[in-house]
């Protein structure tokens, strides 16, 4: 299927598995230049491995925690330099759900928070578009 997408660029979060990587491969199935973005270097190389091997131009690996303001940062910053400051597509796929403990502590509370709900790399990117 031919979405009209090639040439697009694409910020993937949490592409080192499951949903995040299935859509980091459709991306690239329509030649989209991908960044991918997760905490895991060796799992977010195979995903681009393949990537490329659906048609992508080489995928760039942003290695990074999005839940902390540092690693949000670092993520954006790789994702603007790799695309040349444009980023057409954002995926923010980061997330996570965990079983509950009655020793979980308020940092618990405030990991899941931050993953979840407050982490989106969208805050630092410009659109650069409809």
């Amino acid at each position: 299927m031919d979405l009209k997408l090639s040439g697009r660029t694409a910020l993937v979060t949490g592409a080192s598995a499951g949903i995040g990587a299935g859509i980091a491969e459709a991306l690239a199935r329509e030649g989209v230049r991908l960044v991918l973005a997760g905490r895991r270097r060796e799992a977010l190389e195979e995903v681009a491995r393949r990537a490329t091997s659906l048609g992508a131009p080489a995928a760039t690996i942003a290695v990074g925690d999005v839940a902390t303001e540092v690693g949000c940062r670092a993520v954006t910053e790789t994702a603007l330099g790799a695309l040349g400051g444009r980023v057409d597509i954002l995926v923010n796929n980061a997330g996570a759900a965990r079983p509950l403990k009655g020793e979980d502590t308020e940092a618990f509370w405030e990991e899941a928070l931050a993953l979840n709900f407050t982490s989106a790399p969208a805050s630092r990117i410009r659109s650069s578009g409809p």
